[in-house]
């Protein structure tokens, strides 16, 4: 189940020249997979995982929330790849049916991956993980599958905002479980 924890995301600048393609125009509404291209500093990334699991009329509910901090975190995009490198902590508290089972924190220092991206319209999908994560001793990498989520641009095309909100629903002899992730990731130019 904890597959769902492979998230992604990025961050800004001070009165630095910037880099990247300024001229073009900007429209968070609808925008330019060119405006991606470039570094960016990860400033933020929250996840929450809810699972509901019914087995002969009995109901379990779990929910995981993971937060990030303290972010010395670079995402670089190419045309179609990235690379990560850097160094960050997550927190993550997990819950069974309103009980406080596990508040671990983990932190990831001299963190490097890399992979391919696609975008369309505004959604972007990436073949590799932009964080690794372990949860409950699960290295998250073994994981590791396409993921599509939203990207949207502020403050000029400095600030890059990447959701993901998926469902998935399993049926295992007679025992239903329905896994909601909702995940949000801010970056800013460098």
């Amino acid at each position: 189940m904890y597959y769902l924890f492979y998230c992604f995301h990025y961050h800004s600048c001070n009165d630095e020249p910037l880099e990247g393609n300024f001229g073009e125009s900007y429209n968070a509404n609808n925008p330019n997979s060119a405006q991606i291209i470039g570094d960016w500093n990860v400033v933020s990334f929250n996840a929450l995982t809810a699972t509901t699991t019914v087995f002969n009329a009995e109901e379990i509910e779990t929910s995981s929330v993971i937060t990030g901090s303290e972010f010395d975190y670079i995402v670089t995009f190419t045309s179609n790849e990235f690379t990560t490198h850097g160094n960050y902590k997550m927190r993550a508290i997990t819950e069974v049916n309103g009980v406080v089972m596990d508040d671990m924190s983990s932190t990831y220092t001299d963190v490097n991956g890399s992979g391919n991206y696609y975008t369309n319209g505004n959604l972007m999908s990436t073949d590799g993980l932009l964080f690794d994560l372990e949860i409950d001793g699960v290295n998250t990498s073994v994981f590791e599958t396409s993921q599509t989520a939203t990207y949207q641009f502020s403050s000029n095309g400095n600030v890059l905002t990447m959701s993901q909100v998926d469902e998935q629903i399993q049926v295992v002899n007679e025992i239903e479980i329905v896994i909601v992730t909702e995940s949000s990731t801010v970056l800013e130019r460098m």
